[in-house]
C-alpha cells in the first residue's frame, strides 16, 4: 500500500512504496525503488519506523516492524530485517552495518552515497574510504554482501575447540539448573519478592542481525575481564523490558566509545569501565528506562533492580566486576586528591602570607 506523507522529507524518488502505519523522520531521503513494507506475519503496527536525515538508498527493501535510527545510512539494494542503530551504515542482503556514519554527518541532507569518512565497526585504524570516483553506495546488494563477508573473514575466532567444548557444556548445565531451581525465581537473594524474573533469551544464531559475523569469538581469556559481551549486554537489558531496538541502539554507541585498537572492540565487547561512565546517558537517550533503573545498572546494585536469584545468578559476575570498577574509581580519586594536596598547601601559604611583611621572619622557618 502507497500512502501520502505528511512529514518533511528532502526527496522521494518514483517507485517507492510505504506501508500505513510507516513512520519516515525529518529530513530524510528515500531514492527510487525503495519498499517500506511489512513481513506478513505481523498485524496492526507492521510497517518500519525510519528516523531522522536518514539515507536510504535504491531499491532497497526495509520490512517489519523495525527501526532505523538517526543519520544512517543504508546502501543501495541492501534488506532490512533488524534493527539498525543511530548513525550506522549498513549495506547488503541481509544488511550488515559496516561503520559508524561520519560525526555531524546528516546522510539525508547531504545525499554523499560514498563511504569516505566512514569508521570502520571493528576500529582497524584505518577509514573506510572509495577507491575510485565509481566506488558508491549505489553498489548491488551482491557487492555489498561481499565487503561484508571480507571484512567478517579477517576477524574469524581465535578461540581453540577445546574452549568451544567447555563453553558448550557450560551452557547446557545452565539450562539444566534453570528446570531444577524454578523456586528461586520467586525470590531475590535479599529474602524480598522479586521486581524482575527470568526472560528466557533466545541463544540461537541470527544470520539476519545487522552484526553476524562481524565480530571474533570471545575467547575464555577475555570473558573472564572486565568486559560485556554483546550477548550479555542484550540479555541484561532484556530483563528490564528492553526492546531488540533499544538494545542495538545502546550496544552500539558503547562500542563507539571503545577503542578502535582493542580486543574488546574486535570481539563486540564493552569494558566495564566505559560501560558505568557513559552507559547512564546513553540509557537515558536510547530507551525507556527510568532513572532510578539506570542508575543500579551502571552501578551494579542487585538490590535497587530487585533480580531474583536466577536473573541475578545470571549477571553476579559482571556487577561483581562493576564494584569493583567502582572502588578502583574512588582509588583513583583519592590517590589524584593526595597528588594535589602540596598544590593546595602552598597556595594556601602563598595567599596566607601575600599581605604581610615577612622581612623579620628572615632568620627563621616560616611555614603556615
Amino acid at each position: 500500500m502507497c500512502i501520502k506523507l505528511t512529514c518533511p522529507l528532502n526527496l522521494i524518488q518514483s517507485g517507492v512504496v510505504i506501508g500505513e502505519t510507516a513512520v519516515v523522520g525529518d529530513g530524510t531521503t528515500i531514492l527510487h525503488g525503495v519498499t517500506l513494507g511489512g513481513t506478513g506475519k505481523e498485524h496492526g503496527d507492521r510497517h518500519p519506523k525510519i528516523g531522522k536525515d536518514v539515507l536510504i538508498g535504491a531499491g532497497t527493501k526495509i520490512l517489519g516492524n523495525v527501526h532505523v535510527g538517526d543519520r544512517c545510512k543504508i546502501g543501495a539494494g541492501s534488506v532490512v530485517l533488524r534493527p539498525i542503530p543511530s548513525g550506522a551504515t549498513a549495506v547488503g542482503a541481509p544488511a550488515k552495518i559496516l561503520g559508524f556514519t561520519a560525526a555531524n554527518e546528516k546522510p539525508g541532507t547531504s545525499l554523499v552515497q560514498t563511504l569516505d569518512g566512514v569508521e570502520p565497526l571493528l576500529g582497524m585504524g584505518k577509514k573506510v574510504s572509495s577507491t575510485s570516483t565509481d566506488t558508491t553506495m549505489d553498489s548491488t546488494a551482491s557487492s555489498s554482501s561481499d565487503t561484508t563477508n571480507t571484512i567478517s573473514s579477517s576477524f574469524k575466532s581465535e578461540e581453540s575447540k577445546d574452549e568451544k567444548s567447555v563453553e558448550n557444556n557450560t551452557e547446557e548445565k545452565t539450562e539444566a539448573s534453570e528446570e531444577e531451581e524454578e523456586d528461586d525465581d520467586n525470590i531475590t537473594d535479599f529474602g524480598t519478592k522479586p521486581k524482575i524474573c527470568w526472560k528466557k533469551i533466545e541463544h540461537k544464531k541470527d544470520d539476519l542481525c545487522p552484526f553476524s559475523g562481524s565480530f571474533r569469538d570471545v575467547s575464555q581469556s577475555l570473558k573472564q575481564t572486565q568486559c560485556l559481551s554483546h550477548e550479555k549486554l542484550r540479555a541484561l537489558l532484556i530483563q528490564e523490558g528492553c526492546s531488540e531496538g533499544e538494545c542495538v541502539e545502546v550496544f552500539f554507541a558503547l562500542l563507539h566509545y571503545t577503542a578502535p585498537s582493542s580486543k574488546e572492540r574486535a570481539c563486540g565487547c564493552i569494558p566495564l569501565n566505559i560501560f558505568k561512565h557513559f552507559f547512564p546517558e546513553i540509557a537515558k537517550e536510547k530507551t525507556t528506562l527510568d532513572d532510578a533503573t539506570i542508575k543500579a545498572l551502571a552501578t551494579g546494585d542487585l538490590r535497587a533492580l530487585g533480580f531474583s536469584k536466577k536473573v541475578s545468578r545470571r549477571f553476579k559476575s559482571v556487577f561483581d566486576q562493576l564494584g569493583k570498577v567502582s572502588e578502583l574509581q574512588q582509588i583513583d580519586e583519592s590517590s589524584s586528591m593526595h597528588e594535589q594536596a602540596p598544590v593546595m598547601s602552598q597556595s594556601f601559604k602563598e595567599a596566607a602570607t601575600e599581605h604581610l611583611n615577612t622581612s623579620q621572619f628572615s632568620d627563621f622557618d616560616f611555614c603556615v
